[in-house]
């Protein structure tokens, strides 16, 4: 199982190791550095209404000519924060990506559909995406719900992926679920201290191989 950081570029050549990768997103001035794995993140929750498929296509072109292998790019979502959670609209995320694709469809990225609360099987479009992204709540990412939907993923052969991954309760969760990879920022508060941390996670994927 991958974990791509949204922390420092440089730490992820410093901290060389096979499962950890990037996390980029347009307002970044990082780009993708060959044999590193990396993910594109769609920034919708900090641009809102000002997403823009055109402007996150010319971006993806951009970070194809520097190399490296992405294992997917994420579709917009809606998603806003109500007091100190993030509520995510499934039908809205449903809507917007279908619509996005039009414009995106034709770049070489495995498209990655977000999953929010409340999400059934037929808010995914499951013929059109090549991965799936678990956001939403905390309760939602790690309940029955997600799980569902992760296993019908994986029975489609999509990539799969959890995002906000901090801790080692949540990311053995993923683990035990079988996701292909994870994000989050615990190397960007304390790296000398977390990264043994991390490494020691990453330690359970043990000899196997990724197929990027």
């Amino acid at each position: 199982m991958v974990y791509l950081t949204g922390a420092a570029q440089r730490l992820v050549t410093i901290y060389s190791n096979r499962f950890l990768g990037s996390l980029l997103s347009p307002r970044q001035s990082t780009r993708p550095v060959p044999g590193i794995p990396w993910a594109a993140d769609n920034d919708c929750f900090s641009q809102g209404d000002k997403f823009s498929p055109k402007t996150y296509a010319d971006w993806l072109r951009k970070c194809q000519i520097y190399g490296g292998k992405c294992l997917f790019a994420v579709l917009p979502d809606v998603v806003y924060r109500n007091g100190n959670a993030m509520v995510g609209d499934p039908r809205a995320t449903l809507d917007r990506s279908l619509a996005a694709l039009d414009t995106l469809q034709y770049l070489p990225f495995r498209w990655a559909f977000v999953l929010q609360d409340g999400a059934g099987c037929d808010d995914v479009p499951w013929n059109r995406i090549g991965a799936v992204f678990i956001g939403g709540s905390t309760r939602f990412k790690m309940g029955a719900e997600a799980r569902e939907l992760i296993n019908i993923a994986k029975g489609k052969g999509l990539w799969t992926h959890m995002g906000r991954v901090n801790s080692w309760k949540r990311f053995h969760l993923a683990y035990s679920w079988g996701l292909d990879s994870v994000d989050g920022t615990y190397l960007r508060f304390g790296p000398d201290c977390n990264w043994p941390r991390l490494k020691r996670w990453l330690a359970l994927n043990g000899q196997g191989t990724l197929d990027f």
